[in-house]
């Protein structure tokens, strides 16, 4: 039936645009020491404390992550090898979750 052969096709697509995006990568270098927690969509701690100026570090996650940033001016971001540049300004604390589905911040 015709009808039913766009049903079957659907789901690989669909499996096949999670695979390519594969787990979360997020590398976080700081300008200035910031305190940083980094947990997974489970709320499993993945970091607490300060990423000292001059550092860089990256966390894994499969589905996503969420990080809590004391100063979002004073870091810069790369999610998935895109750079996205600060997540706020100088002083300013953020909150934001990174996820599979576009590889955007939201």
């Amino acid at each position: 039936r015709a009808p039913d052969t766009p049903g079957p096709t659907r789901r690989p697509n669909s499996l096949a645009a999670g695979t390519v995006s594969g787990p979360v990568v997020l590398k976080i270098s700081a300008k200035r020491s910031s305190w940083l927690d980094v947990k997974d969509v489970s709320g499993k701690k993945l970091f607490s404390g300060t990423l000292e100026a001059g550092k860089t570090s990256v966390w894994r996650a499969e589905k996503g992550m969420k990080v809590t940033f004391s100063d979002g001016g004073a870091v810069s971001l790369q999610l998935n090898g895109k750079n996205l540049g600060a997540p706020g300004r100088r002083g300013q604390v953020v909150n934001r979750s990174y996820g599979l589905r576009d590889s955007t911040p939201s």
